[in-house]
């Protein structure tokens, strides 16, 4: 596929999967299995209703951690790595334990090694190639 073809199709996917995964996110809901987050202790979940935010663990307080995942290129032409980066990464490891050494329960927001997002979302991707693919070659 020519280059242009690539990097719409890595902006296309890259995008529909932020889209899923803050949808995902804001059910409380892991994009990986579909499974729900595990509930909050009972007192952040009590700190958490007093200031008006609900008792879900969606990963949102402030709201600028689901506002920090972003897409970026990875080295292979091919390759998208959806994340939170710099900064934002220590504080998404430290709410969702992404990582597994935090105290607190993972909150699987994006997969781990050797993960895969859950079949709907596969199964999305591949239309969203087939269709750049099939308008390349109309």
């Amino acid at each position: 596929l020519p280059l242009r073809v690539k990097k719409k199709i890595r902006a296309d996917v890259g995008d529909y999967l932020i889209e899923q995964i803050l949808l995902a996110a804001s059910d409380a809901k892991s994009i990986v299995a579909g499974e729900s987050f595990p509930k909050l202790s009972k007192s952040y979940r009590q700190y958490k209703e007093s200031e008006g935010l609900g008792g879900k663990p969606n990963l949102t307080f402030e709201g600028d951690l689901l506002d920090a995942l972003k897409r970026r290129y990875g080295d292979d032409e091919d390759a998208i790595k959806i994340g939170w980066f710099g900064s934002q990464a220590a504080k998404a490891d430290g709410h969702a334990n992404l990582s597994g050494d935090s105290p607190i329960p993972t909150r699987r927001t994006i997969p781990g090694e050797g993960q895969s997002f859950k079949p709907s979302i596969r199964k999305e991707i591949e239309r969203i190639i087939a269709d750049a693919i099939k308008d390349e070659e109309a």
